[in-house]
């Protein structure tokens, strides 16, 4: 897997009706999480329990004893193309957002996503 940093073009991700200090802003916040997105070509089906396990492994092993929120981006064939670290947490607890579950998959042209996070004490 490797990090995708040029996955949109700027021009792409315009918001016309934007003043143009929001629209830089939106660019820049649209190329970071493009950027720090773990992408790959659609492999096998992501569609049941087992497989997003497995999708998943290796990528709670940087932080094994904090929380961590992840999104596994879907394309329209629910294979994935590509996962973001949406919120690192403490041992015990984990604060998101709808809203940058969401922004993560509009940027990256999902269809469909899967939340997945663990539970560092193993409950």
């Amino acid at each position: 897997m490797e990090k995708q940093s040029d996955l949109f073009a700027l021009e792409s991700l315009a918001v016309p009706s934007a003043p143009p200090a929001r629209k830089f802003a939106f660019h820049i916040r649209s190329v970071r999480i493009v950027s720090e997105m773990v992408c790959e070509a659609p492999s096998e089906l992501c569609d049941s329990v087992e497989s997003a396990v497995e999708y998943m492994k290796g990528a709670f092993d940087e932080h094994p004893d904090q929380e961590a929120l992840w999104v596994i981006l879907l394309n329209r064939k629910n294979r994935p193309i590509g996962r973001q670290l949406i919120t690192l947490g403490t041992a015990t607890s984990s604060l998101s957002h709808p809203r940058e579950v969401f922004r993560a998959a509009i940027v990256g042209s999902a269809t469909g996503i899967i939340c997945v996070h663990n539970h560092p004490s193993g409950d």
